[in-house]
């Protein structure tokens, strides 16, 4: 008995023993307590094991009522169920579950049911056994993308009086790229003329074809009915999808309106909506669970959301501060005509540092008319800053940014600082050639002060797309000097001019020269007449073309580029002469005026009046009831002179086209400057302003455009007693553009490649010449 108990102190001794190194062995005591006893672990068996001891017609009615798919799942669990599922004898089982699918084609004769279930419900691949979640129902197969290429022949059958193909054995379809082609399902095609080959017996081979024949014939009508099922199951689904997804987003949208954030919810733009949001579209249920999950990320995605509100309501209150701004400054510069210098834009304007930091004001703050208003006293002063800063911009074209301000002034007004817009559209650019067009060359020079006031440097065109190309957009910025450059080409040109008028190119402004209005005869234009003695002198009478200072620039620029002429200065009788026959010339070519662009995009001609018209002698007759004389519209003399106290810019003979329409100023309908007759016309017709009244109604714009003298008004030929000898002339020190050898046609390459020449230009045949460099409009 004694031996018992050291037994069991040695079997538990060999028991620790055998305890893996991985625990640790309890300290002993001097009785070991006996082990404790384990629970015997039963081997779990499977749920369904003895789910076929079951009577088969209990058996068979259960499974009628599971769907296709879970018969044929079921049918691949054991080889006990694939025995019981796959024989003949259940299929009954089979149609049952076909019966629980609505509208479902009839399974073909062709076919098994479990072949018919496995095609239609399980989404395998039939040559890889990987996932194809569609079936190609022209061919009766289920096959996945990759498997398409390898696995589908194409080919191109032609009508033949063979009645017999193999391909007529096998189902077929369009091909989806080429519908003229056919599509084969190639292993099917290779089984099928394999079965054809095998059979030696010509009627027995004919008899398989007529099978297959009808075989496909009745897959192909049963093709239509399984893809307008199949699209109907796809509809559904794609609507209980849809269901689910709003259903979610609803319950969403409750709980972020508990939470205060229902006005935000309503202010969302659609893009922004919360059901897009990756937590809520998905097709599930929302439960309490999975929203404390997606609570934190609503609630920051809400916080974002709001700030983003809170800047798109800035933005438009900026744009409408903006407004009422340039309201306020039009007023006031309605109320200050005429103007003597410069004025700023709305763009300018909105960017003074007192405007900015009212109109960028919180939304807290009430902004109108009045507000802006109240700074009134200060404009003066504002434009006087920004009027420094745009001198000292046109000084930095001259590197005079150091030089004091008088200084640098005194230098921009000389008529040698000229200066070009790099801007400028081409009239016959359309935008789409490829090399630059050649047309006829015309360079455009800027003067002190019009270049302030240069349309290029306050608006720039946008192409928001290729169908708005031909309408240009164009947006309002701050004044920039960017555009120019300075024209030192024309500068030389100028030196030349300006010292054949008698004047000191160092000292002479560009105010002197109008003032002036002296006519200059060009001598390599001149033809020269013999002497009364019958012989030719260099120093004797010649018929001559005459021109005012500016157009002498542009002739020699435009005919003379490459090698320079002389200029002759006319006296006081030839002066008086060419001025006369400006006025015949008028009248013998009836130069026409071209108007402004009216709303519609339209463009009309009027023809330049050589007298008052009569309804402007009505119009001028009902003003002086009201206004005094001088304040109506002043209208060319019979003679056809401009209005007296009008700037020297054109011939003095010619309507100048320098009014702009006080009712269209700072507005998206502003015209290009007119001439009086079509200024009456426009405030007529668009204003219905019979008697229109100076600096009223209308003013003379700072930017009135300049007289190209081309052959669409030709400079007047006179005949003078002594024009002297063509004097010496030194080689041209500026280039206008290199000479590759090909004339000045491809003067627009060299603009392109080296940012020099000028623009190219093609004159209308009804304009008289007029090119003005502040709008970018085809009719001038």
């Amino acid at each position: 008995m004694e031996s018992e108990p050291a037994a069991t102190a040695s079997g538990t001794k060999r028991r620790a023993a055998r305890t893996s190194n991985k625990r640790k062995a309890e300290p002993t005591t001097a009785v070991d307590a006996p082990a404790p006893k384990r629970s015997k672990i039963t081997k779990k068996q499977g749920s369904l094991h003895r789910l076929l001891d079951i009577s088969l017609d209990v058996l068979f009615e259960i499974f009628g009522h599971l769907l296709p798919l879970d018969v044929l799942r079921l049918g691949r669990v054991s080889k006990e169920f694939r025995r019981l599922l796959f024989h003949k004898s259940s299929i009954s089982i089979w149609r049952s579950s076909l019966a629980n699918v609505p509208g479902l084609p009839p399974c073909p004769p062709s076919m098994t049911e479990p072949q018919w279930v496995s095609l239609v419900f399980d989404q395998t691949c039939q040559v890889c056994q990987k996932t194809a979640r569609k079936v190609d129902w022209g061919l009766f197969i289920r096959i996945c993308t990759k498997c398409i290429k390898p696995n589908i022949s194409v080919f191109q059958i032609l009508r033949s009086e063979e009645k017999f193909r193999l391909t007529d054995l096998v189902p077929s379809r369009p091909d989806t790229n080429k519908p003229w082609r056919t599509a084969i399902f190639t292993p099917e095609l290779v089984r099928v003329k394999a079965l054809h080959q095998a059979m030696k017996d010509p009627e027995d081979q004919a008899k398989f074809a007529q099978e297959r024949k009808e075989i496909v014939k009745d897959l192909k009508e049963r093709a239509i009915l399984c893809e307008e099922w199949a699209q109907g199951i796809s509809d559904n689904r794609s609507e209980e999808l849809a269901d689910l997804k709003e259903e979610r987003f609803k319950a969403v949208s409750a709980k972020l309106t508990a939470l205060g954030w229902g006005q935000e919810l309503e202010a969302l733009l659609p893009c922004d909506s919360i059901k897009f949001h990756k937590s809520v579209k998905l097709p599930t249920a929302l439960t309490e669970r999975t929203w404390n999950t997606i609570k934190p990320e609503m609630i920051k995605y809400m916080e974002q959301m709001k700030i983003k509100r809170l800047a798109r309501e800035l933005a438009a209150a900026v744009i409408e501060r903006k407004s009422i701004a340039g309201k306020v400054l039009r007023a006031y510069k309605l109320s200050h005509l005429p103007w003597t210098e410069v004025m700023p834009t709305a763009a300018d304007f909105c960017a003074f540092p007192e405007i900015d930091k009212i109109i960028q004001s919180p939304l807290e703050v009430t902004v109108d008319d009045k507000t802006f208003e109240k700074l009134s006293k200060s404009f003066p002063a504002m434009f006087s800053s920004w009027r420094a800063r745009i001198v000292k911009a046109l000084a930095g074209k001259f590197d005079l940014e150091s030089e004091d301000a008088d200084v640098a002034l005194s230098t921009l007004t000389l008529a040698t600082s000229v200066y070009k817009c790099t801007s400028c559209k081409r009239d016959d650019d359309d935008g789409f050639s490829i090399f630059p067009r050649v047309s006829d060359d015309k360079f455009e020079p800027l003067y002190w002060p019009r270049v302030l006031d240069h349309g290029c440097l306050t608006q720039v065109t946008e192409n928001a797309s290729f169908w708005t190309y031909f309408s240009d957009m164009k947006k309002d910025v701050p004044w920039r000097a960017a555009p120019l450059l300075v024209d030192r080409f024309a500068a030389e040109i100028v030196e030349n001019v300006v010292t054949a008028c008698g004047l000191d190119p160092k000292t002479a402004t560009v105010e002197a020269m109008d003032a002036a209005d002296v006519r200059l005869a060009c001598h390599s234009c001149a033809t020269r007449k013999p002497s009364p003695d019958g012989k030719s002198s260099d120093d004797g009478p010649a018929t001559v073309e005459t021109f005012t200072w500016r157009n002498a620039v542009l002739h020699e620029g435009d005919r003379h580029f490459r090698n320079p002429t002389a200029w002759h200065k006319l006296n006081a009788t030839e002066t008086e002469a060419a001025r006369a026959m400006e006025k015949t010339l008028l009248k013998k070519e009836k130069v026409r005026i071209p108007v402004a662009r009216d709303q519609a995009g339209s463009t009309d001609d009027m023809p330049m009046p050589d007298a008052p018209a009569e309804d402007a002698e009505q119009a001028t007759a009902s003003a002086d009831a009201e206004t005094s004389a001088d304040a109506v519209m002043a209208e060319p003399d019979t003679d056809g002179t401009q209005a007296e106290g009008s700037p020297n810019i054109v011939p003095s003979s010619l309507s100048e086209i320098a009014w702009t329409c006080t009712h269209c100023l700072d507005t998206p309908r502003a015209k290009p400057p007119m001439a009086l007759g079509p200024m009456q016309v426009h405030l007529a017709s668009v204003h219905e302003i019979r008697s229109a009244v100076i600096n009223q109604d209308y003013f003379r714009s700072r930017a009135a455009p300049e007289l190209y003298t081309r052959a669409r008004f030709p400079a007047p030929k006179l005949d003078i007693a002594v024009l002297p000898a063509q004097p010496e002339i030194e080689p041209r020190k500026v280039a206008r553009y290199p000479n590759f050898g090909f004339g000045s046609a491809y003067s627009d390459i060299y603009d392109d490649m080296f940012g020099g020449g000028y623009d190219n230009y093609s004159d209308s045949e009804d304009g008289y010449g007029y090119g003005y460099g502040g709008y970018d409009d085809d009719d001038w």
